[in-house]
């Protein structure tokens, strides 16, 4: 059973978590909203230098490099939202071992 003194410090280390784990799915939600956004984008532009690819060589190059911009942010946003996802997992692992502990003594 816990002591008085080890409460207080067991039931912070529970909120602590609690509050990285809501820090996580809110970095998931602003990721995954980035990854719409610039898929859209990158999208846009795809239909864009399809049409333009034979009309207008300089546009092409322009919407070229758009392209492997918003392909860099949709990797980056993907990459973003798949590690807060991997935290989130790891902070219910230890928020659960932390109950099973809790309830153990």
């Amino acid at each position: 059973m816990l002591t008085l003194s080890e409460m207080p410090q067991n039931y912070q280390f529970i909120q602590n978590l609690i509050d990285l784990r809501l820090h996580y799915q809110s970095n998931i939600a602003d990721s995954e909203r980035d990854l719409t956004h610039v898929t859209e984008q990158l999208n846009h532009v795809n239909a864009l230098l399809v049409n333009q690819l034979v009309k207008n060589q300089q546009f092409t190059e322009s919407l070229i490099q758009l392209r492997e911009h918003y392909q860099a942010l949709h990797q980056k946003s993907h990459q973003k939202a798949q590690n807060a996802k991997e935290q989130i997992a790891h902070i219910n692992a230890l928020l659960a071992d932390s109950l099973v502990l809790q309830h153990s003594q």
